[in-house]
Order: C-alpha cells, then structure tokens, then sequence
C-alpha cells in the first residue's frame, strides 16, 4: 500500500491528485493507496456529494492507469543528474536562508508572518518554541511568502540547480530528455510552473516598499526577485515553452483571469499591515474601533488571498 499526500502546497510535496498518483515511482501503488487529505483542500474535495464523487473517481481513476501503464524505467543518467542537481540546489538554498544574515529580518518586515497568529490556522502553534525560521513550523512558513506572492519555499534554489545544468550542452540534452520520457520530473516541473505563475515580482515589491524599512533588507528583496525571475526563464528553457503554462492553457487561462481579483486584496492587506506596525512603533493608544477595523481588513485579506491562490499551507 503506497501513501501519498492530496492537495495543499507545492511546497510541501502537495498537488492535483491524479498528478501525484501518476508520477509515482514505478512499482509502488500495486492497486492500492492510501491518502493522506491536507485540511486546506477538505472542503473543495469533500465538501458536496458530487464533489467528493468526482474526487473518489480521479483516485480509481488514477490507480486503474499506474496499474495499466508500463512504467518508465529511470536511467542511471537521470538518476547521477537529479543527485548532482538536488546538491547545488541544496547548497544555494541554505546559502540564503541559513547563511545569509539579512534574511531573518526581511522575512519578518515583508510578509504578514508576525501577524499570522490572528488568522486561525489550526490547533498548533504558529512556532515550536522561540527563535529563528528554522523554529517557524511548516504551514505559516509558506502561508506568509504566499501572502506577498513572493511563493519563495516552492522555487528557491531550483533556479540555480537548472542554470548549472543549463550551461552544459550535454547535461540540458539529458533533462530535457527526463522531462519528456519521466513522468515524475515532468509532474515536478508542471507543479512548479503552477506556482510560478501565481508569483508576482511586482506584488512582493509592494510589499518592501511599504513595509521594508531598512534599505539593505530592501536590497536583498530585489535580489531575491531577480533570483525569481531566472527560475522562470530556466525552467521555460527546460520545458521548451514561452510563457509559463503554455502547455495547459485551461489552468493557465484561469490564473490569469483570477489575478485581477487578487491584486486589491494584496494592496488591502500592505495598507493594513503597514498601519497596525505604525500604530505598534509610535505606542499610542488607537481607538480599539479603528485597531478591529485593521485587524478584520488584514484577516479577510488573508483568507480571500488564500482562497485564490491556494497552495497556501
């Protein structure tokens, strides 16, 4: 009996179910499956007859095809590049959010995250005990870089992984090959272009704008948004496509038509936020009526930012 984990974020090995039953490694489903049902995802999946019909059928569905299928037989090639890839992307990853000694703080000034603990996530705690983002657990650390659109767990040092490889003629033969023949990488790469096309460098610079108040954490927002976009242009060249999504238009087609509907609940909640932290430096007493008002704005902003995006926890 293999095990799998439905919905929630990218970022957390989630995703669309009949993806993630197909992707599995070869030999490992047998007819069978449990599934693990990310709490965020209950509702849409479960939540009315029909949807929890329809949902049931993508599983049966979905075994009945693994089951049916020949499966891929993974080169020792693949398997040499993925170990190679996987270490650079190791490397650089915790370059930044280990080593470098900015990052702390700028998460904290450019994401809602010390504010999360207004919005109920759940019975556990938004942090284990006190201390740096290595203590944050693993919801709200991906909730709050999905509030700035910013997505950062999800692509963090893929980008560089792929311009290591990109830059050998032999090794981007050999990729493009793995995307094309191995189910598993291109599940991965389709999942990472859903989010990235949900990112928005321009949302996440609002953000610094307003909130950010040191220059330096400023400057090391813009660096991580250059990082974003050579993540996209890599995995473009990777996938062979223009735009991201360009091979699932109907996905594609519905991000673009939510994103104008996301982008005032962005500009809502930067302008509460930046006045809950003004009125918290200046300590002032504020009138209890405009400090719920703020509050309420921030929460709903949360929840419908959530709600659009999703993969959010």
């Amino acid at each position: 009996m293999h095990l799998i984990s439905s919905g929630g974020t990218v970022g957390r090995g989630g995703g669309p179910q009949a993806l993630a039953i197909l992707s599995q490694p070869p030999k490992t489903i047998n007819q069978y499956l449990r599934v693990t049902i990310q709490g965020e995802v209950m509702e849409q999946d479960f939540g009315l007859p029909a949807m929890a019909l329809r949902t049931l059928e993508t599983y049966t569905t979905s075994v009945l095809k693994v089951d049916l299928s020949r499966p891929t037989e993974v080169k020792d090639t693949w398997r040499a590049l993925m170990d190679e890839m996987s270490e650079v992307s190791r490397t650089h990853y915790r370059s930044i959010v280990f080593q470098d000694d900015r990052f702390v703080d700028y998460f904290r000034a450019a994401t809602p995250e010390t504010e999360l603990g207004r919005l109920n996530l759940g019975s556990r705690p938004q942090k284990r005990k006190a201390g740096g983002v290595e203590t944050l657990r693993a919801i709200p650390w991906v909730f709050a870089w999905t509030q700035t659109r910013l997505h950062l767990p999800v692509w963090l040092g893929l980008g560089s992984a792929l311009g290591h490889t990109i830059s050998d003629a032999e090794k981007i033969t050999v990729l493009r090959e793995m995307y094309r023949e191995w189910p598993f990488l291109r599940s991965f790469f389709d999942l990472i272009q859903m989010v990235l096309a949900k990112a928005d460098p321009r949302i996440s610079s609002y953000y610094d704008e307003k909130l950010v108040l040191d220059a330096g954490h400023r400057e090391f927002g813009v660096e991580l948004r250059k990082l974003l976009q050579e993540t996209v242009e890599n995995v473009l060249d990777v996938s062979e496509q223009k735009a991201l999504l360009d091979k699932d238009p109907v996905q594609q087609r519905a991000l673009n038509n939510r994103r104008e509907w996301l982008n005032p609940l962005n500009l809502v909640q930067v302008e509460a936020l930046k006045r809950l932290r003004e009125q918290a430096r200046q300590g002032v007493e504020v009138d209890p009526n405009e400090r719920k008002g703020l509050a309420d704005a921030l929460i709903i902003s949360m929840k419908g930012l959530s709600s659009g995006l999703q993969n959010t926890g």
